[in-house]
């Protein structure tokens, strides 16, 4: 019985040690979400590219926030880019991206946001 009191003590300490490291990890960083993804294909002169703006709202604290976006071509292509950018506590921010496609080869846009 002792020894099951002690191991179970050891053991509650542990558990309480690794949820504290989780809390602490969690609180202090950001937590990006991607509101919006728009996607446009645009020609200039002789020069086709796609466009995309991200929408990003920052719902935690202060911190680097990574977007990651992607177009995905119709013709099975795909094109992606990261950006890194600070952001502040309850701040939104549009991040543009510009992929060199081909005119009309259409596709569709994703992105998504993380912590640094």
């Amino acid at each position: 019985m002792e020894k099951f009191l002690k191991f179970g003590l050891m053991g509650v300490v542990v558990i309480i040690v690794v949820i504290g490291i989780l809390v602490i990890s969690i609180i202090g960083k950001p937590m990006p979400v991607v509101k919006s993804v728009d996607c446009n294909e645009k020609l200039e002169l002789f020069n086709a590219f796609t466009e995309s703006n991200v929408l990003v709202i920052n719902n935690g604290n202060a911190g680097d926030v990574i977007i990651d976006a992607k177009f995905i071509s119709k013709k099975g292509s795909t094109y992606s880019d990261t950006k890194t950018m600070y952001m502040g506590a309850g701040e939104s921010k549009y991040v543009n991206f510009v992929f060199d496609t081909s005119w009309g080869e259409g596709g569709s846009c994703t992105a998504s946001a993380i912590a640094k």
